[in-house]
């Protein structure tokens, strides 16, 4: 697991998600991308972490979009 998601995780409070994401192979650039969707698959329902967490993977998708 890269250490940018684990920070990213962390920073969210959704400490508890770490072990899925790894085992779920996500990286940083894949957290860019992330749909409601794809956050269901990992079990991500914890409102109150999702408010932080979504607020950064739509950083993450506006970077990766200017990056391309």
């Amino acid at each position: 697991m890269e250490y940018a998601v684990k920070d990213i995780l962390s920073l969210s409070n959704a400490d508890d998600y770490i072990p899925r994401f790894a085992q779920h192979k996500i990286s940083i650039e894949t957290m860019g991308k992330l749909t409601d969707e794809d956050l269901g698959r990992v079990g991500f329902i914890n409102t109150k972490v999702e408010n932080p967490f979504i607020k950064l993977c739509k950083s993450l998708q506006s970077f990766f979009q200017a990056k391309s």
